[in-house]
């Protein structure tokens, strides 16, 4: 009968050590996978060449590039692999055994699959703050966030999945040293889901929750901080917002450290002997794991160039789809009337697309069933057939307007017009031809400026008409800039950070932030020398710009920093 290891954990004095050590482990890490994966990224084919039209293209462009692709995905897989190993030499490091001997595994398909979806898991973690390697690197826009809570039931389903697997993955959080013991798949995962007892999972749950709440006060307590220095000392509000943004990095680096401590002792070796912290870490060894700390927060924001600047630029105020908070349907020709009366942006922001007749109407879904319960895209109706329906959202009522209605009476009302080219519109060259020449004189009249999805529409807008200011559109920030003869980058804002900003401005480039609606949000871009702010809610944007120009405040773009997930040092 074939004998199974087992393991027999023993208290060691892996814990001062632990508590030094980890937290440059941490940044040392971060650094290296984001400067790998930076590169990585460099090696795709830039995604604003991806043809949209069709599958096929689609697939012609992909087979075409595959040296690309697969140049990149060696990167990535090189990258994991390394992350494997280095994992593996952690937990042989902690569980210190007294039985028997780990085995690293250099190439074990169980091994790497569990850790891909262990770090899947701790993506929710790394959005709460902790910086845990690779995990961290792993971006989700706010947008997504935000169709979650306005779609309550998919919110709750998501939210109950996640945790159901999160809880599962806990339980079996003894698996991979385990198999490191010896032990085949199946039995380490019998032992593992036997030895993690639901108490022990709650226990650890517990702590995560603790350090939650030790992050929120401490947070709170910074703001008052900056809030008092921006009462008491105006000169001094951005060095210090710059010196609490590195104390409060610091604490995260801390925090971090200790969950994971709280892994080891929770779910890794959950039989050792209780850690005594301040046994272990007497007061020299705690004044070395402060100064380390600080250390990591400062390295942290300076690597990532995440310092507040001094405030150059006044960003414009563009109203997201023509609304101004909830005054009418957005695209509307009702909801333009209405912002131009409260707000008068800077611009408003709407959407075009082709019909079939090669008509233009103002329409931001590719389908119209969810707006007017027909189910057809823009391209199998012509305009008169759309513009005679009638769009239902929460009540309100408005019919689908045509570019011509909505560009005359912005033009007539002096309301600058930011209006993006959806992608179907790049399908035909002539189309794009023919939509400048009918209204490229009204927009200019209108001042007006474009932008688009796609990069090879851009271009073509260019060649066709080289007065007209027009902008690419980046949905997702990958530390890539595509470039072209574009005026402007709109970026999705969640994503955006300092150091864009800035490589943008040194292509001579404005910064377009989109969609900034909750104030937290529109103070920190109104401090990061953005160009525009693009928003639900302009009346709420223009009274905060108002306020920063007596004299920025950076309290509440502080806190913005402190609980967003752009940072990933």
């Amino acid at each position: 009968m074939r004998r199974i290891n087992t393991i027999t954990p023993r208290e060691n004095q892996t814990g001062p050590a632990f508590f030094i050590i980890t937290p440059l482990v941490l940044l040392a890490f971060n650094w290296l996978w984001t400067q790998i994966f930076t590169f990585a990224n460099h090696q795709f084919p830039n995604t604003a060449n991806i043809p949209s039209t069709t599958i096929q293209a689609l697939v012609g462009f992909i087979l075409s590039h595959l040296d690309q692709f697969g140049g990149a995905l060696v990167i990535y897989l090189i990258t994991f692999w390394f992350f494997s190993l280095l994992i593996q030499i952690i937990i042989k490091w902690l569980s210190n055994t007294s039985a028997i001997t780990l085995r690293l595994h250099l190439f074990s398909p169980t091994i790497l699959g569990l850790l891909l979806l262990d770090a899947i898991a701790f993506v929710p973690m790394t959005m709460l703050g902790y910086r845990l390697p690779l995990a961290n690197l792993i971006k989700l826009p706010d947008f997504i966030s935000q169709v979650l809570l306005e779609k309550s039931a998919l919110g709750l389903a998501v939210t109950g999945g996640l945790l159901v697997y999160i809880l599962v993955l806990i339980k079996l959080g003894q698996v991979i040293p385990n198999i490191m013991a010896g032990q085949s798949f199946r039995q380490a995962c019998k032992n593992s889901w036997h030895n993690v007892t639901w108490h022990q999972v709650l226990r650890f749950i517990g702590s995560v929750i603790a350090n939650l709440v030790v992050l929120a006060i401490l947070a709170a307590l910074l703001y008052g901080v900056q809030k008092l220095v921006e009462i008491t000392a105006i000169p001094l509000a951005r060095h210090s917002a710059n010196v609490l943004m590195v104390i409060f990095t610091a604490a995260i680096y801390a925090l971090t450290t200790w969950f994971i401590w709280q892994i080891n002792r929770h779910i890794l070796n959950p039989n050792r002997l209780s850690f005594n912290l301040r046994q272990h870490l007497g007061l020299g060894n705690r004044l070395l794991a402060s100064l380390v700390l600080l250390g990591c927060g400062a390295v942290a924001v300076t690597t990532e160039n995440s310092w507040f600047p001094t405030v150059t630029r006044q960003p414009i105020v563009i109203s997201h789809r023509g609304v101004d908070g909830d005054n009418g349907l957005p695209n509307s020709l009702e909801s333009l009337k209405n912002t131009i009366k409260s707000a008068h942006p800077d611009y408003i922001e709407t959407d075009v697309q082709l019909t079939k007749d090669n008509k233009f109407i103002i329409l931001h879904d590719t389908n119209l069933k969810v707006l007017t319960g027909v189910n057809n895209t823009p391209a199998e109706l012509t305009l008169k057939q759309i513009t005679n329906l009638t769009m239902h959202i929460d009540g309100e009522k408005a019919k689908v307007p045509s570019l011509h209605e909505y560009l005359d009476y912005a033009t007539k009302h002096h309301q600058p017009l930011l209006i993006e080219l959806k992608t179907s519109m790049v399908a035909n060259k002539k189309t794009l031809t023919a939509f400048l020449k009918e209204f490229g004189p009204e927009l200019t009249k209108n001042h007006a400026i474009l932008h688009s999805l796609n990069k090879n529409l851009v271009q073509n807008v260019k060649e066709n008409d080289n007065k007209i200011k027009i902008g690419f559109i980046l949905p997702y920030n990958t530390d890539t800039l595509p470039k072209g003869k574009n005026a402007f980058y709109t970026v999705e804002y969640s994503t955006l950070t300092p150091q864009l900003v800035r490589d943008i401005h040194a292509q001579k480039k404005q910064v377009y932030a989109w969609t900034a609606n909750d104030r937290p949000s529109m103070y920190w871009l109104s401090v990061m020398n953005v160009d525009a702010i693009i928003t639900d809610y302009p009346s709420r944007l223009q009274s905060i710009l108002k306020e920063q120009q007596s004299h920025p405040h950076y309290g509440v773009a502080l806190l913005r920093y402190f609980f967003t997930i752009q940072h990933t040092l």
